[in-house]
């Protein structure tokens, strides 16, 4: 089991913490980071910009390689419904040339507090992959 965290924006953080996104999709034209993610992995929700707010387990993880752009449309319309993004969104359309997708479906979601000296900063990815697993024993899980 691995901890990995994701740098994502306020309004996907918000549709995970109220329980409407349910998976977390990245995708990439050369190898994501997020390739590493294995079922039962915990995945820690950064907000751009911010802090570390919620965590949560991957139940289910799907990886796709050699995508097309009509490829990448059909997961759009497949996932969508998990992640309250339309396919035809922004997020979709500037991913229609990605070649690899890591689809992460979750559950098990809490609002945690990090302290600031535990949360990276100027990280030129939106994933760290392999956070150790020291820090998940020091959140402070909040209501």
């Amino acid at each position: 089991m691995a901890c990995h965290i994701a740098f994502i924006k306020s309004e996907p953080l918000r549709r995970i913490l109220s329980g409407v996104k349910t998976a977390e999709c990245r995708l990439s034209i050369n190898h994501p980071p997020a390739w590493s993610i294995e079922v039962g992995d915990f995945i820690l929700f950064k907000k751009s910009g911010g802090e570390i707010v919620c965590r949560a387990r991957a139940r289910a993880v799907h990886k796709f390689s050699s995508l097309t752009p009509s490829d990448v449309a059909a997961l759009a319309e497949l996932v969508a419904p998990l992640t309250g993004a339309a396919p035809d969104s922004a997020f979709w359309l500037n991913k229609q040339c990605a070649r690899f997708a890591v689809i992460m479906e979750f559950d098990q979601v809490e609002r945690v507090t990090f302290p600031p000296q535990a949360t990276p900063r100027g990280v030129l990815s939106a994933w760290v992959s392999n956070f150790p697993m020291a820090h998940l024993a020091k959140p402070i899980l909040t209501p």
